[in-house]
């Protein structure tokens, strides 16, 4: 079975985070979840880049954990997360994210890379 997303580090600080086409299950969403807390766990500071291109209709209910998930994180002491550069392809999914940001502001900055545009949305 494919994991909705899958970690690169081979460029480490920066981490490339490629999403398959849906969440299989709320399991499926989790791993994502405790892949991103691994990276806290190092204590060592990095960058996101997302790519989205594969992503489908993902249920808009994984966007309200996500806003919860940052909203934890935010408790941390130290936000190793520095950046966050994420690469959309569809309404759908720039809607999800909207969702996401206008629940719970980032912990870093993120830069969002849709059509001709970018969209900077600060802590």
């Amino acid at each position: 079975m494919t994991s909705f997303a899958t970690f690169d580090q081979s460029e480490f600080p920066k981490v490339k985070v490629t999403f398959s086409e849906n969440i299989t299950d709320r399991n499926d969403f989790e791993k994502f979840l405790s892949e991103w807390l691994e990276l806290y766990d190092n204590c060592k500071y990095f960058e996101f880049v997302f790519d989205t291109i594969n992503v489908g209709l993902i249920n808009p209910k994984y966007s309200i954990m996500m806003s919860l998930f940052i909203k934890e994180l935010k408790n941390r002491d130290i936000q190793y997360l520095t950046k966050s550069t994420i690469y959309v392809y569809n309404s759908f999914t720039k809607y999800l994210l909207d969702m996401i940001f206008n629940l719970q502001k980032p912990v870093a900055p993120v830069h969002i890379h849709y059509n001709d545009e970018i969209i900077i949305i600060n802590p």
